[in-house]
Protein backbone atom coordinates (compact mmCIF):
# COMPACT_ATOMS: atom_id res chain seq x y z
CA UNK A 1 0.00 0.00 0.00
CA UNK A 2 1.24 3.40 -1.08
CA UNK A 3 0.51 6.95 0.20
CA UNK A 4 0.87 10.25 -2.08
CA UNK A 5 0.17 13.04 0.00
CA UNK A 6 -0.36 16.32 -1.77
CA UNK A 7 -0.45 19.79 -0.06
CA UNK A 8 -1.31 21.91 -3.01
CA UNK A 9 -1.95 21.86 -6.61
CA UNK A 10 -1.47 24.70 -8.76
CA UNK A 11 -1.41 26.24 -12.26
CA UNK A 12 0.38 29.36 -12.05
CA UNK A 13 -1.95 31.89 -11.20
CA UNK A 14 -4.78 30.41 -13.28
CA UNK A 15 -7.48 27.78 -11.81
CA UNK A 16 -6.73 24.10 -12.72
CA UNK A 17 -8.85 22.57 -15.29
CA UNK A 18 -9.99 18.76 -15.18
CA UNK A 19 -12.21 18.60 -17.97
CA UNK A 20 -13.76 14.81 -17.12
CA UNK A 21 -13.51 14.95 -13.29
CA UNK A 22 -11.00 13.44 -11.29
CA UNK A 23 -11.16 9.63 -10.61
CA UNK A 24 -9.98 9.08 -6.26
CA UNK A 25 -9.95 4.72 -6.17
CA UNK A 26 -13.45 3.72 -6.88
CA UNK A 27 -15.00 6.88 -6.88
CA UNK A 28 -14.90 10.20 -8.47
CA UNK A 29 -14.15 13.72 -7.26
CA UNK A 30 -16.60 15.11 -9.45
CA UNK A 31 -17.34 18.59 -10.84
CA UNK A 32 -20.55 19.66 -9.47
CA UNK A 33 -21.41 22.85 -10.60
CA UNK A 34 -20.84 24.94 -13.63
CA UNK A 35 -21.82 28.28 -14.99
CA UNK A 36 -22.09 28.69 -18.48
CA UNK A 37 -24.43 29.04 -21.50
CA UNK A 38 -23.69 26.01 -22.92
CA UNK A 39 -24.06 22.91 -21.39
CA UNK A 40 -20.82 21.12 -19.44
CA UNK A 41 -19.30 18.30 -21.25
CA UNK A 42 -18.80 15.11 -19.63
CA UNK A 43 -21.42 15.78 -16.30
CA UNK A 44 -21.93 13.35 -13.86
CA UNK A 45 -25.67 12.50 -12.57
CA UNK A 46 -26.56 15.24 -9.82
CA UNK A 47 -24.18 18.11 -11.64
CA UNK A 48 -26.22 21.46 -11.21
CA UNK A 49 -25.45 24.07 -14.18
CA UNK A 50 -26.56 27.72 -14.13
CA UNK A 51 -27.78 28.11 -17.90
CA UNK A 52 -26.55 31.61 -18.21
CA UNK A 53 -28.25 32.03 -21.75
CA UNK A 54 -31.70 31.30 -20.12
CA UNK A 55 -31.23 32.20 -16.39
CA UNK A 56 -32.11 28.40 -15.16
CA UNK A 57 -31.18 26.14 -13.16
CA UNK A 58 -30.20 22.56 -14.28
CA UNK A 59 -29.78 19.42 -13.00
CA UNK A 60 -28.45 16.12 -15.29
CA UNK A 61 -30.42 13.25 -14.15
CA UNK A 62 -30.63 9.87 -16.19
CA UNK A 63 -28.45 11.31 -19.26
CA UNK A 64 -30.31 14.18 -19.85
CA UNK A 65 -30.71 18.29 -18.47
CA UNK A 66 -33.47 19.06 -17.06
CA UNK A 67 -34.60 22.64 -15.18
CA UNK A 68 -34.71 22.44 -11.16
CA UNK A 69 -37.26 24.48 -9.72
CA UNK A 70 -38.14 25.27 -5.48
CA UNK A 71 -41.18 25.72 -4.11
CA UNK A 72 -40.51 28.79 -1.17
CA UNK A 73 -41.84 27.49 2.46
CA UNK A 74 -44.61 29.49 3.53
CA UNK A 75 -44.19 32.31 6.05
CA UNK A 76 -45.86 32.38 9.16
CA UNK A 77 -44.80 35.80 10.62
CA UNK A 78 -44.11 39.15 9.45
CA UNK A 79 -43.78 42.89 10.07
CA UNK A 80 -46.05 43.15 12.79
CA UNK A 81 -47.84 42.20 15.98
CA UNK A 82 -51.10 42.12 16.35
CA UNK A 83 -53.33 42.19 19.52
CA UNK A 84 -57.28 41.31 19.55
CA UNK A 85 -60.48 40.14 21.94
CA UNK A 86 -60.48 39.94 25.52
CA UNK A 87 -62.41 42.22 27.77
CA UNK A 88 -61.57 45.37 28.77
CA UNK A 89 -60.18 46.26 32.55
CA UNK A 90 -60.07 50.32 31.48
CA UNK A 91 -60.58 52.57 29.25
CA UNK A 92 -61.97 53.59 26.34
CA UNK A 93 -61.52 50.39 23.80
CA UNK A 94 -64.15 47.51 23.43
CA UNK A 95 -62.90 43.95 23.86
CA UNK A 96 -63.48 43.37 20.06
CA UNK A 97 -60.38 45.81 19.64
CA UNK A 98 -57.43 45.17 17.31
CA UNK A 99 -54.34 47.02 18.38
CA UNK A 100 -51.21 46.98 16.18
CA UNK A 101 -47.35 47.58 16.42
CA UNK A 102 -44.24 46.71 14.56
CA UNK A 103 -42.23 44.36 16.39
CA UNK A 104 -39.31 45.79 14.92
CA UNK A 105 -38.97 49.22 16.77
CA UNK A 106 -40.51 49.48 20.49
CA UNK A 107 -43.58 51.20 20.99
CA UNK A 108 -46.68 51.43 22.13
CA UNK A 109 -49.56 49.50 20.01
CA UNK A 110 -51.92 51.90 18.12
CA UNK A 111 -55.86 51.57 16.82
CA UNK A 112 -56.40 49.20 14.02
CA UNK A 113 -59.95 48.25 13.78
CA UNK A 114 -62.37 46.26 15.53
CA UNK A 115 -63.38 42.42 15.11
CA UNK A 116 -66.70 41.88 13.22
CA UNK A 117 -68.38 39.86 16.30
CA UNK A 118 -70.23 41.27 18.85
CA UNK A 119 -68.02 42.63 22.23
CA UNK A 120 -69.56 39.92 24.61
CA UNK A 121 -67.99 36.70 22.61
CA UNK A 122 -64.14 37.94 21.99
CA UNK A 123 -62.89 36.21 25.35
CA UNK A 124 -61.06 33.49 24.88
CA UNK A 125 -59.72 33.57 20.99
CA UNK A 126 -57.23 32.55 19.03
CA UNK A 127 -55.51 33.44 15.62
CA UNK A 128 -53.17 31.80 13.23
CA UNK A 129 -51.24 33.75 10.50
CA UNK A 130 -49.66 32.86 6.96
CA UNK A 131 -48.48 36.41 7.22
CA UNK A 132 -50.56 38.13 5.00
CA UNK A 133 -53.65 37.34 6.56
CA UNK A 134 -54.48 37.01 10.44
CA UNK A 135 -57.41 34.46 10.76
CA UNK A 136 -59.20 35.34 14.59
CA UNK A 137 -61.66 32.58 15.61
CA UNK A 138 -63.58 30.92 18.58
CA UNK A 139 -63.88 32.85 22.01
CA UNK A 140 -66.94 33.14 24.84
CA UNK A 141 -69.17 30.55 25.35
CA UNK A 142 -68.08 28.42 22.42
CA UNK A 143 -68.31 30.61 19.79
CA UNK A 144 -68.19 29.20 16.18
CA UNK A 145 -67.00 32.68 14.73
CA UNK A 146 -63.96 33.02 12.43
CA UNK A 147 -63.10 36.12 10.58
CA UNK A 148 -59.74 37.85 9.10
CA UNK A 149 -57.62 40.85 8.63
CA UNK A 150 -54.56 42.01 6.39
CA UNK A 151 -52.23 42.96 9.32
CA UNK A 152 -50.56 45.84 6.75
CA UNK A 153 -53.85 47.50 6.80
CA UNK A 154 -55.55 49.01 9.30
CA UNK A 155 -59.52 48.39 9.56
CA UNK A 156 -61.93 45.78 10.31
CA UNK A 157 -61.92 42.21 10.22
CA UNK A 158 -64.26 40.96 7.73
CA UNK A 159 -66.22 37.77 8.25
CA UNK A 160 -64.92 33.93 7.64
CA UNK A 161 -68.05 33.10 5.91
CA UNK A 162 -67.52 29.85 7.27
CA UNK A 163 -68.73 28.42 10.57
CA UNK A 164 -65.68 26.02 13.25
CA UNK A 165 -67.11 23.30 12.98
CA UNK A 166 -66.98 22.95 16.39
CA UNK A 167 -67.52 26.07 18.69
CA UNK A 168 -64.80 27.07 21.33
CA UNK A 169 -63.17 28.71 24.21
CA UNK A 170 -59.85 29.22 25.89
CA UNK A 171 -58.35 28.54 21.89
CA UNK A 172 -54.64 27.96 20.40
CA UNK A 173 -53.97 28.05 17.58
CA UNK A 174 -50.03 27.96 14.96
CA UNK A 175 -49.45 27.69 11.48
CA UNK A 176 -47.24 26.45 9.23
CA UNK A 177 -48.09 29.39 6.37
CA UNK A 178 -50.69 27.47 4.98
CA UNK A 179 -52.43 25.47 7.16
CA UNK A 180 -53.62 26.82 10.76
CA UNK A 181 -53.93 24.06 13.55
CA UNK A 182 -55.90 24.59 16.81
CA UNK A 183 -57.09 23.36 19.76
CA UNK A 184 -59.43 24.52 22.95
CA UNK A 185 -62.49 23.89 25.29
CA UNK A 186 -64.60 22.54 22.28
CA UNK A 187 -68.52 22.79 23.11
CA UNK A 188 -68.14 18.77 22.27
CA UNK A 189 -66.71 18.54 25.68
CA UNK A 190 -63.83 16.62 23.20
CA UNK A 191 -60.98 18.59 24.57
CA UNK A 192 -58.04 16.15 23.48
CA UNK A 193 -59.06 17.25 19.51
CA UNK A 194 -57.11 19.11 16.83
CA UNK A 195 -58.79 20.92 13.96
CA UNK A 196 -57.27 23.13 11.06
CA UNK A 197 -58.14 25.45 8.20
CA UNK A 198 -56.68 23.93 5.36
CA UNK A 199 -55.84 27.10 3.46
CA UNK A 200 -55.92 30.56 5.55
CA UNK A 201 -55.89 32.20 1.90
CA UNK A 202 -59.14 31.21 1.49
CA UNK A 203 -61.97 32.63 2.84
CA UNK A 204 -64.92 30.39 3.60
CA UNK A 205 -63.08 27.39 3.99
CA UNK A 206 -64.43 24.94 6.96
CA UNK A 207 -62.35 23.30 9.60
CA UNK A 208 -61.74 19.72 9.35
CA UNK A 209 -60.44 17.39 12.25
CA UNK A 210 -56.76 16.27 12.44
CA UNK A 211 -56.13 14.24 15.13
CA UNK A 212 -56.29 14.20 19.07
CA UNK A 213 -53.97 15.36 21.63
CA UNK A 214 -52.05 13.28 23.81
CA UNK A 215 -54.02 14.90 26.97
CA UNK A 216 -57.23 16.69 27.10
CA UNK A 217 -56.94 20.16 27.91
CA UNK A 218 -57.84 23.56 26.93
CA UNK A 219 -55.98 27.43 27.74
CA UNK A 220 -52.75 25.43 26.40
CA UNK A 221 -50.42 27.36 23.54
CA UNK A 222 -49.52 26.81 20.44
CA UNK A 223 -46.24 27.35 18.25
CA UNK A 224 -44.85 26.26 14.85
CA UNK A 225 -41.55 26.07 13.04
CA UNK A 226 -43.49 25.92 9.91
CA UNK A 227 -43.57 22.28 9.79
CA UNK A 228 -44.26 21.12 12.78
CA UNK A 229 -47.02 22.56 15.37
CA UNK A 230 -46.12 21.83 19.05
CA UNK A 231 -48.89 22.29 21.63
CA UNK A 232 -47.32 22.90 25.42
CA UNK A 233 -48.93 23.55 28.52
CA UNK A 234 -52.87 23.70 29.35
CA UNK A 235 -55.87 22.98 32.10
CA UNK A 236 -58.20 20.40 33.21
CA UNK A 237 -60.10 21.89 35.97
CA UNK A 238 -57.07 21.25 38.62
CA UNK A 239 -54.21 23.49 39.35
CA UNK A 240 -51.48 24.28 38.55
CA UNK A 241 -52.41 22.31 35.00
CA UNK A 242 -50.24 20.40 32.47
CA UNK A 243 -46.45 20.48 31.71
CA UNK A 244 -47.19 18.43 28.76
CA UNK A 245 -46.03 19.38 24.70
CA UNK A 246 -46.97 17.58 22.42
CA UNK A 247 -46.42 17.74 18.68
CA UNK A 248 -48.09 17.25 15.07
CA UNK A 249 -46.30 17.73 11.37
CA UNK A 250 -49.11 20.42 9.89
CA UNK A 251 -48.53 18.71 6.43
CA UNK A 252 -50.15 15.61 7.03
CA UNK A 253 -52.98 14.83 9.89
CA UNK A 254 -53.05 12.34 12.83
CA UNK A 255 -52.86 12.15 16.52
CA UNK A 256 -49.91 14.30 18.24
CA UNK A 257 -46.75 12.57 19.91
CA UNK A 258 -45.08 13.39 23.05
CA UNK A 259 -42.57 15.68 22.56
CA UNK A 260 -41.55 16.60 26.44
CA UNK A 261 -41.95 18.79 29.56
CA UNK A 262 -42.05 22.52 30.00
CA UNK A 263 -40.05 23.51 32.98
CA UNK A 264 -43.09 23.95 34.85
CA UNK A 265 -46.88 23.07 35.16
CA UNK A 266 -49.39 26.28 33.76
CA UNK A 267 -51.71 27.14 32.09
CA UNK A 268 -52.97 30.58 29.89
CA UNK A 269 -49.76 31.30 29.12
CA UNK A 270 -48.25 32.23 24.92
CA UNK A 271 -46.09 30.61 22.87
CA UNK A 272 -44.39 31.71 19.49
CA UNK A 273 -41.49 30.39 17.44
CA UNK A 274 -38.99 31.13 14.79
CA UNK A 275 -37.80 28.67 11.69
CA UNK A 276 -35.65 26.61 14.62
CA UNK A 277 -36.91 28.00 17.88
CA UNK A 278 -40.11 27.83 20.13
CA UNK A 279 -40.53 29.94 23.03
CA UNK A 280 -43.69 29.56 26.12
CA UNK A 281 -44.26 32.72 27.92
CA UNK A 282 -45.35 33.10 31.27
CA UNK A 283 -49.45 31.67 32.18
CA UNK A 284 -51.03 31.00 35.06
CA UNK A 285 -48.54 31.41 38.21
CA UNK A 286 -45.66 31.53 36.06
CA UNK A 287 -43.42 34.48 34.54
CA UNK A 288 -41.24 32.00 33.18
CA UNK A 289 -39.53 32.23 29.76
CA UNK A 290 -38.68 28.57 28.08
CA UNK A 291 -37.78 27.47 24.75
CA UNK A 292 -37.58 24.15 22.73
CA UNK A 293 -35.68 23.77 19.27
CA UNK A 294 -38.67 22.66 17.40
CA UNK A 295 -37.38 19.74 15.32
CA UNK A 296 -35.90 18.00 18.33
CA UNK A 297 -38.07 16.32 21.03
CA UNK A 298 -37.07 16.90 24.43
CA UNK A 299 -38.04 18.82 27.70
CA UNK A 300 -37.77 22.84 27.80
CA UNK A 301 -35.14 24.88 28.89
CA UNK A 302 -35.30 27.60 31.13
CA UNK A 303 -34.62 31.08 28.88
CA UNK A 304 -35.41 33.87 31.49
CA UNK A 305 -38.16 35.73 32.24
CA UNK A 306 -41.36 38.03 31.72
CA UNK A 307 -40.73 41.56 32.34
CA UNK A 308 -43.90 41.00 34.46
CA UNK A 309 -46.15 38.40 35.38
CA UNK A 310 -49.26 37.21 33.17
CA UNK A 311 -51.86 34.89 32.07
CA UNK A 312 -54.37 35.02 29.56
CA UNK A 313 -51.86 36.53 26.90
CA UNK A 314 -52.03 34.13 24.39
CA UNK A 315 -50.16 33.52 20.73
CA UNK A 316 -47.30 36.31 20.50
CA UNK A 317 -46.30 37.80 17.50
CA UNK A 318 -42.28 37.21 16.02
CA UNK A 319 -40.60 38.64 12.33
CA UNK A 320 -38.69 35.48 13.22
CA UNK A 321 -35.95 37.24 14.70
CA UNK A 322 -37.46 38.91 17.80
CA UNK A 323 -40.50 37.59 19.71
CA UNK A 324 -43.46 40.04 21.54
CA UNK A 325 -45.69 39.25 23.96
CA UNK A 326 -48.83 42.12 24.74
CA UNK A 327 -50.77 42.65 28.17
CA UNK A 328 -52.55 39.64 29.94
CA UNK A 329 -54.40 39.80 33.17
CA UNK A 330 -53.76 42.76 35.11
CA UNK A 331 -50.75 43.87 32.60
CA UNK A 332 -50.82 46.59 29.63
CA UNK A 333 -47.26 45.96 28.61
CA UNK A 334 -45.66 44.58 25.48
CA UNK A 335 -42.33 42.78 26.36
CA UNK A 336 -39.89 41.60 23.41
CA UNK A 337 -36.75 39.40 23.48
CA UNK A 338 -34.41 38.35 20.71
CA UNK A 339 -35.71 34.67 20.27
CA UNK A 340 -32.02 32.79 18.98
CA UNK A 341 -30.53 34.65 22.67
CA UNK A 342 -31.77 33.51 26.11
CA UNK A 343 -32.28 35.92 28.63
CA UNK A 344 -34.88 38.13 30.43
CA UNK A 345 -38.01 40.01 28.53
CA UNK A 346 -37.87 43.41 28.12
CA UNK A 347 -40.26 46.21 28.07
CA UNK A 348 -41.56 47.21 24.57
CA UNK A 349 -44.14 49.67 24.96
CA UNK A 350 -48.03 49.00 25.86
CA UNK A 351 -51.95 48.04 24.84
CA UNK A 352 -55.08 49.81 25.76
CA UNK A 353 -55.25 47.94 29.00
CA UNK A 354 -57.36 44.79 28.78
CA UNK A 355 -58.01 41.43 30.67
CA UNK A 356 -59.20 38.10 30.10
CA UNK A 357 -57.77 35.73 27.56
CA UNK A 358 -57.07 37.06 24.28
CA UNK A 359 -54.70 36.19 21.49
CA UNK A 360 -51.89 37.80 19.32
CA UNK A 361 -50.13 36.82 15.93
CA UNK A 362 -47.99 38.13 13.43
CA UNK A 363 -47.95 39.28 10.00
Amino acid sequence: MSTLKVDSLGNGSSAIDFPNNVQAGNGFVEREYTTSATAPSYPNEGALWWDTANSQLKIYINSEWGIATATKRPEFYGTYGVVGGGFINSGTFGNNQIQRWTISTPANATDFGQLSRGTGSSNGIAAVSNKDRILFFGGSNGNSTAEYISPTTPGNATAWGASLTDGLTYAAGASNGTRGLFIGDFNSGNDAQIYYFADIANAGTATIDFGDLTVARNRSSALSDGSRVVFGGGYAGSNPGYNTMDYVTADTTGNATDFGDLTVARYALGALANRTRGVFMGGYSSNRLDYITVATTGNATTFGSQSTSRQGANGGATNGTRGTQAGGNSSSVIDYFEIDTPGNAVDFGDIQQRGGSYTAAGG
